[in-house]
């Protein structure tokens, strides 16, 4: 198995990208407790849709589809700005 395809490596290149703690994370994204990111980190459940859905909503350059699969990029291009 690839270590990209691993859950918690996708979970700790977020938290590296943006500096932040796994308390940090969950608090960020607004999840009462961390504990479902433990359990991920444990091997104990994987990055579920509503997990990913929370972290690209609050981290919207974060691919959605790459947190849940490990395929693809993990950024999304920026959208073209408008000229002002």
């Amino acid at each position: 198995m690839e270590i990209v395809n691993l859950p918690w490596f996708r979970i700790e290149t977020v938290m590296k990208h943006t500096g932040l703690t796994t308390m940090a994370l969950a608090r960020k994204i607004r999840h009462p407790r961390a504990e479902q990111l433990y359990m991920i980190k444990r091997g104990e459940a994987d990055i579920s849709e509503e997990l990913a859905a929370a972290i690209h909503r609050h981290l919207p350059q974060i691919s959605k589809s790459w947190l849940l699969t490990g395929h693809g990029r993990m950024f999304l291009p920026e959208p073209p700005s408008m000229p002002l």
